[in-house]
């Protein structure tokens, strides 16, 4: 993670002058590298580097990989539908989630139960809005005969029952 913040892997200015394809292959980078963070963060209880910091105004294209070619001077038009990008971008989806859901941690305070609630009501939200955004623009294009199709549909929502899960336990 440092090392690609020193790179600056998640500026993509004009003034740099990058291709089409070098921006792209950026942000894939850029992302995957805030993915691993987030996840071995959680995995070894510790808080991701760019918690809530992370938006979701730089991710990659929804294109095929062939769409992206070094000549190339324009940057490819997104693709409705499912596209060679459906699997990562869901995956950089969910990061954006969990990122902006542990902003602002469900804790107790004067309030009491009505204010967490309230803080839960909202987090749940969030994961549905997600799941709706996710649905209407990859998986409902998916067709789950096809494996990688069926991978990304299974790994989209096992993802986003955990985060509904454990919102929902919360409250106890």
């Amino acid at each position: 993670m440092r090392i690609a913040q020193l790179m600056d892997l998640a500026n993509d200015s004009p003034r740099f002058k990058l291709s089409p394809l070098q921006v792209q292959l950026r942000r894939r980078l850029w992302w995957t590298i805030c993915r691993l963070d987030s996840r071995s963060a959680e995995e070894y209880g510790l808080q991701p580097s760019l918690w809530g910091r992370i938006t979701r105004n730089t991710l990659p294209l929804n294109v095929n990989d062939l769409d992206l070619y070094p000549e190339a001077t324009e940057a490819p038009q997104p693709r409705t539908g499912f596209t060679d990008m459906a699997l990562p971008l869901v995956g950089f989806e969910i990061t954006c989630l969990v990122s902006a859901i542990n902003v602002s941690p469900v804790s107790e305070n004067d309030d009491g139960d009505a204010q967490m609630d309230q803080v839960v009501a909202r987090k749940i939200k969030m994961v549905e809005e997600c799941q709706a955004r996710l649905e209407s623009d990859y998986l409902q294009y998916a067709n789950a005969s096809r494996p990688f199709d069926w991978m990304t549909i299974t790994f989209t929502r096992l993802m986003l029952v955990s985060p509904s899960l454990l919102l929902s336990a919360s409250r106890w």
